[in-house]
């Protein structure tokens, strides 16, 4: 019988003993994380394109010159080069790695300027990167953090340093020394040793790429402070490494005649001289990272005492006491602030004058990783006041748009030397530098006119300068006026007995003169004093040449060709040398190098005249059968040469072979119709056409 209990049934959903569903709600952490990928993104494109129009530009030249065209350590790499890329140094500098970075340029690109142009632009775009990481590492707020990177990305005054060919040396000890402060603040919160270690290898590099980056060790100091929030001595321990660094290679960079010296040709300054200058130019370098307007090369040093002089020097005055005031008052209650303020002192000190003397009052490069001191402290002094750190975040990103308009109307003033120099001699035409590589651009373009008197213009603003008579000079010797030439030249070498070039114009001088003696006794001395003088050598070749002492002047030319391995009329030459001593085979080397060169060469042309020359002298030596091989050689070199062929055709007929004289002879009308000595042989022995 069944029961008439009824059972009950309950859904599953309404058990007490099972969960509810869970609701999903959205993540706000990976949503900001998201929104801070995509604004970094954003500043990174937008730098790209800002800067990317680079890579149509031509180099200047004003330094470019030697680092892509005349730098002979970067061509062609190997161990010797590396090894003594990085046991001396290049133009007064020493940036071993920066230069390999030139070789890799020589290797990939032989060193167009697009190219290299691209690889400061990669640089730049690495620099921002890395700084938004180190940011984060320092425990800046994120928006704070990429608000920081912004700025310096697309801060004005880093147009010297990205656009800039030779400004590589700021772009990339920047890299290294970003990636060693990323190692060392991984370092820091890890305690991993392997962090350590990498920070020191890549401090190494910074050092590497330029002296300025002695300023490391005390930029971790710094860091421990602004991440402490106070100052432990037991943390200065793991700082030796890099002070040891720091001390030897920033003392061998700067042994010597190098790093610390500026023109040497500016009036010298007195003690009280660089600490003034040295105020006057911090103040600017405060002014012009908040006021980056009506940018400029070269900031010439006011002179003492002028109107432009009282107000810098007020300025700096004025803005040193308020930082120095500030890190005091401010290094307890918020050392956060005080670090940042102290990051951009530390970073700007190396390039005043007390420390440096430079050619100019201040070179907005410098500013490249100071700026970033600057812009940390104001996120320092905000950071705790939430309200007002937003809306001043809201400013500071209209500032940086306002940035990335000056930024992008400054980077065309780069896009050749005319544009520079143009573009300085119109805001200031008073800098003798700006008048001289001017004049140098339109020299090399042929217009010899405005070169002149450019030239001139340096001499009359600056008549202690050897550079200015030089260069009119070389002008004088252009237009055939020897007389001036020569007055300009010992000009230049009374003001400065040990300018290379001058020495060389002197010598060029005195082989137009034909005392070619003299002229290899200046080109000896010009080689003393710049032993990688490239022109020096071939101009000295030359003029062994021209005295027919051939074996020194094969010595010079393969001496100025191992300086510049692309020099073309050095092969061409050295060709005619070794064809002048019956070196054939040699000269054939020669010729074929040349030819890599500069197809269709002319020089070609110029053997074979030599050898025809050659074989004329031993026909009339009565040394016939010398004289066919060298005509015949003639030949085989240019097949172009309507002489060789004639002379060749006359040998056969001296030797009564008829049929090989009427077809050399022919030939020789074939190639040059008016060829009237071919045409009345021919008709002698009834073989013309």
């Amino acid at each position: 019988m069944q029961s008439n209990q009824q059972v009950s049934f309950k859904p599953e959903f309404m058990s007490r003993n099972n969960p509810k569903p869970e609701v999903k709600k959205p993540n706000k952490q990976s949503g900001k994380q998201l929104f801070i990928a995509s604004g970094l993104f954003v500043v990174m494109i937008l730098t790209y394109f800002v800067y990317q129009g680079v890579t149509k530009f031509d180099s200047t030249n004003w330094d470019d010159k030697a680092y892509i065209k005349e730098a002979p350590l970067v061509r062609d790499i190997n161990f010797e080069k590396v090894k003594e890329i990085f046991t001396s140094k290049f133009m007064l500098s020493y940036n071993p790695v920066v230069l390999l970075t030139f070789a890799f340029d020589f290797e990939m690109a032989k060193l167009k300027p697009g190219w290299s142009h691209g690889v400061n632009l990669f640089f730049h775009l690495s620099n921002v990167l890395l700084l938004f990481f180190c940011l984060r590492q320092l425990r800046f707020k994120d928006v704070s953090a990429l608000i920081i990177t912004f700025l310096f990305a697309i801060h004005p005054l880093a147009t010297e340093a990205v656009v800039w060919i030779a400004g590589r040396k700021d772009v990339v000890y920047l890299f290294f020394f970003l990636l060693s402060w990323l190692s060392y603040l991984k370092y820091y919160h890890t305690e991993k040793k392997l962090y350590l270690i990498a920070s020191i290898l890549f401090c190494a590099l910074s050092l590497f790429s330029k002296v300025q980056a002695i300023t490391f060790p005390f930029v971790l100091i710094i860091s421990d402070l602004m991440l402490d929030k106070k100052f432990e001595v037991k943390r200065l321990i793991n700082k030796i490494p890099f002070l040891i660094l720091a001390f030897l290679i920033g003392l061998f960079a700067i042994s010597g005649e190098g790093e610390l010296i500026a023109d040497k040709f500016s009036v010298p300054l007195s003690f009280l001289d660089k600490v003034l200058y040295s105020i006057i130019a911090f103040g600017l370098y405060v002014v012009k990272i908040l006021l980056p307007f009506d940018q400029i090369a070269i900031h010439r040093f006011p002179e003492s005492g002028s109107s432009d002089y009282i107000i810098g020097l007020i300025t700096g005055i004025i803005t040193l006491a308020l930082a120095i005031g500030s890190i005091f008052l401010a290094y307890k209650k918020n050392p956060r602030f005080a670090g940042s303020l102290l990051f951009f002192m530390i970073c700007i000190f190396p390039v005043l004058h007390i420390v440096a003397v430079n050619s100019a009052l201040i070179y907005e490069r410098f500013t490249y990783l100071a700026c970033v001191g600057i812009f940390m402290a104001i996120f320092s002094l905000l950071e705790n006041k939430p309200a007002l750190e937003k809306k001043f975040s809201f400013v500071l990103v209209a500032i940086g748009i306002m940035f990335t308009g000056l930024t992008y109307a400054r980077i065309p003033v780069w896009k050749n030397s005319l544009s520079l120099w143009n573009d300085i001699i119109e805001k200031d035409p008073e800098v003798p530098t700006s008048y001289m590589n001017r004049g140098q651009y339109y020299e090399a373009i042929g217009e010899m006119d405005k070169a002149f008197s450019d030239f001139s213009e340096v001499i009359k603003l600056a008549p202690h300068r050897p550079d200015g008579y030089h260069n009119r000079a070389v002008i004088y010797y252009q237009k055939n006026d020897i007389a001036n030439a020569l007055l300009d030249n010992e000009k230049a070498i009374l003001n400065d007995p040990e300018n290379s070039d001058a020495l060389v114009n002197r010598g060029d001088l005195y082989f137009n003169l034909n005392k070619n003696d003299s002229a290899i006794l200046f080109y000896k001395k010009a080689i003393a004093v710049h032993p990688n003088h490239a022109k020096a050598y071939y101009d000295c070749g030359s003029a062994y040449f021209k005295m027919a002492d051939y074996n020194n002047a094969v010595a010079n030319y393969k001496k100025a060709i191992e300086i510049i391995p692309d020099f073309h009329d050095a092969f061409v030459y050295m060709a005619l040398s070794y064809a002048s001593l019956d070196s054939i085979q040699q000269a054939k080397l020669a010729l074929n190098e040349a030819d890599k060169l500069i197809s269709n060469s002319a020089g070609r042309t110029l053997v074979s005249t030599q050898l025809v020359k050659l074989g004329n002298v031993a026909f009339a030596k009565n040394q016939v059968e010398e004289s066919a091989r060298l005509y015949t050689t003639a030949i085989e070199i240019n097949p172009s040469n309507a002489e060789a062929y004639y002379n060749l055709g006359g040998i056969y007929f001296f030797r009564k072979n008829v049929q090989l004289a009427r077809e050399n002879w022919q030939k020789a009308l074939d190639l040059k119709p008016d060829y009237s000595d071919a045409k009345v042989w021919l008709q002698r022995i009834g073989g013309a056409k």
